[in-house]
Protein backbone atom coordinates (compact mmCIF):
# COMPACT_ATOMS: atom_id res chain seq x y z
CA UNK A 1 0.00 0.00 0.00
CA UNK A 2 1.44 3.43 -0.85
CA UNK A 3 2.24 5.99 1.82
CA UNK A 4 -0.95 7.22 3.47
CA UNK A 5 -1.91 10.44 5.21
CA UNK A 6 -4.16 9.83 8.20
CA UNK A 7 -6.18 12.42 10.09
CA UNK A 8 -6.76 11.20 13.63
CA UNK A 9 -9.60 11.96 16.02
CA UNK A 10 -7.04 13.74 18.25
CA UNK A 11 -6.58 16.30 15.45
CA UNK A 12 -3.10 15.03 14.59
CA UNK A 13 -2.08 14.32 11.01
CA UNK A 14 0.35 11.49 10.38
CA UNK A 15 2.02 10.14 7.26
CA UNK A 16 2.85 6.45 7.33
CA UNK A 17 3.17 3.16 5.54
CA UNK A 18 0.04 1.10 6.14
CA UNK A 19 0.90 -2.58 6.46
CA UNK A 20 -2.63 -3.87 6.92
CA UNK A 21 -6.15 -2.54 7.41
CA UNK A 22 -9.07 -4.56 8.73
CA UNK A 23 -12.53 -3.53 9.90
CA UNK A 24 -11.20 -2.61 13.34
CA UNK A 25 -7.41 -2.27 13.24
CA UNK A 26 -4.96 -0.45 10.96
CA UNK A 27 -1.34 -1.59 11.24
CA UNK A 28 1.20 1.13 10.46
CA UNK A 29 4.98 1.40 10.42
CA UNK A 30 7.27 4.43 10.77
CA UNK A 31 4.58 7.05 11.37
CA UNK A 32 5.58 10.70 11.04
CA UNK A 33 3.57 13.51 12.59
CA UNK A 34 2.95 16.29 10.09
CA UNK A 35 2.50 19.90 11.12
CA UNK A 36 1.81 22.71 8.68
CA UNK A 37 1.89 26.46 9.04
CA UNK A 38 0.56 29.05 6.62
CA UNK A 39 3.18 31.60 5.61
CA UNK A 40 2.00 34.57 3.63
CA UNK A 41 -0.97 34.25 1.29
CA UNK A 42 -0.88 30.74 -0.14
CA UNK A 43 2.49 29.36 1.00
CA UNK A 44 2.71 26.57 3.56
CA UNK A 45 5.62 25.31 5.60
CA UNK A 46 5.58 21.69 6.66
CA UNK A 47 7.61 19.77 9.20
CA UNK A 48 7.57 16.03 9.85
CA UNK A 49 8.97 14.29 12.87
CA UNK A 50 8.78 10.86 14.41
CA UNK A 51 5.32 10.46 15.89
CA UNK A 52 6.28 8.29 18.87
CA UNK A 53 10.07 8.51 19.08
CA UNK A 54 10.55 6.27 22.12
CA UNK A 55 9.21 3.10 20.47
CA UNK A 56 11.05 -0.20 20.32
CA UNK A 57 13.09 -1.23 17.28
CA UNK A 58 10.35 -2.08 14.77
CA UNK A 59 8.30 1.15 15.00
CA UNK A 60 5.05 -0.71 14.24
CA UNK A 61 1.75 0.49 15.68
CA UNK A 62 -1.83 -0.71 15.71
CA UNK A 63 -4.57 1.93 15.48
CA UNK A 64 -8.24 1.32 16.09
CA UNK A 65 -10.32 2.44 13.09
CA UNK A 66 -12.50 4.65 15.31
CA UNK A 67 -9.43 6.88 15.95
CA UNK A 68 -9.02 7.53 12.21
CA UNK A 69 -11.19 10.35 10.85
CA UNK A 70 -9.82 10.12 7.30
CA UNK A 71 -7.17 8.38 5.23
CA UNK A 72 -5.83 9.24 1.76
CA UNK A 73 -2.95 8.26 -0.52
CA UNK A 74 -0.05 10.70 -0.35
CA UNK A 75 0.85 12.32 -3.67
CA UNK A 76 4.23 11.59 -5.27
CA UNK A 77 5.97 14.62 -3.75
CA UNK A 78 4.73 13.73 -0.27
CA UNK A 79 5.84 10.11 -0.72
CA UNK A 80 9.34 11.28 -1.66
CA UNK A 81 9.37 13.62 1.34
CA UNK A 82 8.29 10.75 3.60
CA UNK A 83 11.03 8.41 2.32
CA UNK A 84 13.64 11.15 2.72
CA UNK A 85 12.47 12.01 6.26
CA UNK A 86 12.40 8.36 7.35
CA UNK A 87 15.89 7.88 5.95
CA UNK A 88 17.18 10.92 7.87
CA UNK A 89 15.56 9.70 11.11
CA UNK A 90 16.32 5.98 10.95
CA UNK A 91 19.55 5.98 8.90
CA UNK A 92 21.25 9.35 9.50
CA UNK A 93 24.65 8.15 8.27
CA UNK A 94 23.18 7.06 4.90
CA UNK A 95 21.34 10.38 4.56
CA UNK A 96 24.55 12.28 5.34
CA UNK A 97 26.42 10.31 2.65
CA UNK A 98 23.76 11.24 0.09
CA UNK A 99 23.93 14.89 1.09
CA UNK A 100 27.71 14.86 0.62
CA UNK A 101 27.34 13.19 -2.79
CA UNK A 102 24.80 15.83 -3.88
CA UNK A 103 27.05 18.63 -2.62
CA UNK A 104 29.95 17.21 -4.63
CA UNK A 105 27.76 17.02 -7.77
CA UNK A 106 26.71 20.66 -7.31
CA UNK A 107 30.35 21.69 -6.82
CA UNK A 108 31.34 19.97 -10.07
CA UNK A 109 28.49 21.69 -11.89
CA UNK A 110 29.44 25.08 -10.46
CA UNK A 111 33.08 24.53 -11.43
CA UNK A 112 32.03 23.65 -14.98
CA UNK A 113 29.87 26.76 -15.23
CA UNK A 114 32.72 28.95 -13.95
CA UNK A 115 35.07 27.42 -16.50
CA UNK A 116 32.57 28.10 -19.28
CA UNK A 117 31.98 31.66 -18.07
CA UNK A 118 35.72 32.42 -17.90
CA UNK A 119 36.41 31.04 -21.37
CA UNK A 120 37.85 33.87 -23.43
CA UNK A 121 37.54 32.07 -26.74
CA UNK A 122 35.55 33.96 -29.30
CA UNK A 123 33.08 32.30 -31.59
CA UNK A 124 32.33 33.97 -34.91
CA UNK A 125 29.32 33.18 -37.03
Amino acid sequence: MPVQILKLSSGETIMTDVLDASDRIVTIINPLKIETEQVGGSRMNMVAYQWLPMMEDENIMYLHQHHIVGMAHANEDMQEYYVSAIERILFPERARERELERAEEWKKLADSLKLMANNTSKIYH
